[in-house]
């Protein structure tokens, strides 16, 4: 049976800035109102692979959010940015929140 653990991920993107006296940086954001096009995904050795899509949410800014399922599986996705220098421009935002918590888990221990 899949369980949603972490799913789905909320990401509101990532947010650049720079200093005034600078050129305004080149700007990314991912909303994932669109297939998971450019993006690289890897899970480990002998478990199974999370499944990252991009799903209809009502509760996200834009509808769209990326959802993570995960039975007992690893995984992580990310995308090449070779035009964000994140030198000058270091911030990253996002939300996300469980469906889900997998059986006997505690949310409120650390």
């Amino acid at each position: 049976m899949i369980r949603r653990a972490f799913g789905p991920m909320l990401v509101c993107g990532l947010w650049l800035t720079a200093a005034a006296e600078d050129p305004a940086p080149p700007v990314w954001r991912e909303d994932f109102e669109q297939p998971l096009s450019g993006w690289s995904q890897r899970g480990r050795a002998r478990t199974p692979d999370a499944v990252f899509q991009t799903v209809a949410e009502a509760a996200a800014d834009n509808g769209f959010a990326l959802s993570l399922t995960a039975d007992r599986g690893t995984g992580t996705i990310g995308r090449n940015l070779p035009r964000v220098d994140l030198r000058r421009t270091p911030i990253l935002r996002w939300r996300w929140r469980a469906l889900q918590a997998p059986a006997g888990a505690d949310g409120d221990a650390s």
